[in-house]
């Protein structure tokens, strides 16, 4: 008896703490697998591209589950490391792997959210999406001039005439 009043509340506040710890992680998780759902239609994003970093980190115990979702990772960073975007097929590839990354990721959370759901209920107004279009080409064509690939073109419409040069050029 004497035992169970000493070791009771000692038990308690590990069990509470121990508790605490899984709520905390999966919490985490939780919050990486949303920031990628919500940035899924903006893959260049900080946010975007730091959830996805912590993804390895974050889902780390050796379970089928998490096990899982690290392979998917795995292969998903391993095609994004692979070549460059400007290959239509890659991009297409890009998709599939990070949508099967999403997919398995919110059977974990027992989200009911399909793969078709998760592909195409997205919105991205047009005018975020030329917006970054805009400043990729910016970007390019300011990295094109100063690495002296590229030059301003130039064009002259017109030269300033006074009315006396007419006179001054008559007289010469």
């Amino acid at each position: 008896m004497i035992l169970a009043i000493i070791f009771a509340p000692i038990f308690a506040v590990r069990v509470s703490i121990y508790l605490e710890v899984r709520k905390s992680e999966e919490k985490r998780r939780l919050s990486i697998f949303k920031t990628l759902m919500a940035t899924r239609s903006r893959n260049l994003s900080m946010e975007h591209i730091d959830a996805l970093n912590m993804v390895y980190l974050e889902f780390n115990k050796n379970n089928k589950n998490q096990n899982t979702i690290r392979d998917n990772w795995k292969t998903y960073i391993d095609h994004l490391s692979s070549q460059s975007i400007t290959n239509e097929s890659w991009e297409l590839k890009r998709v599939d792997l990070f949508i099967e990354l999403l997919y398995t990721m919110a059977t974990y959370f027992k989200y009911g959210i399909n793969k078709v759901d998760i592909k195409n209920l997205i919105y991205l107004p047009k005018y975020f999406y030329d917006i970054e279009n805009d400043n990729t080409l910016i970007r390019k064509g300011i990295v094109a001039l100063f690495s002296g690939k590229a030059a301003l073109p130039m064009e002259v419409k017109s030269f300033p005439i006074s009315e006396n040069i007419e006179e001054v050029q008559q007289k010469n």
